[in-house]
């Protein structure tokens, strides 16, 4: 799947669009603790494991969309923002 590039908080990113994800998944380190949210969420993986992780609204910048999302904070996905199909 293609790489492309992108900005959350400021902050360059690497950016991965997969389509077939029913969230935003941000990586934790480029989350401020005032973005955090009260909430957390069950985040269920491809091989089905479960992980309880903590949600922000954060402001990200992409080719195909610039605003404030709703995003899951784990601590190593495999790109620092995965965007489902906005």
């Amino acid at each position: 799947m293609p790489v492309t590039d992108g900005i959350v908080e400021g902050k360059p990113v690497s950016v991965l669009r997969d389509t077939k994800c029913s969230t935003v998944v941000v990586r934790r380190l480029l989350v401020f603790d005032g973005k955090l949210t009260s909430q957390e969420e069950d985040c269920i993986l491809i091989d089905e494991t479960v992980r309880h992780v903590p949600v922000a609204r954060s402001f990200v910048r992409i080719f195909y969309f610039r605003g404030i999302v709703k995003a899951i904070c784990m601590e190593d996905p495999i790109c620092d923002l995965i965007m489902e199909n906005i």
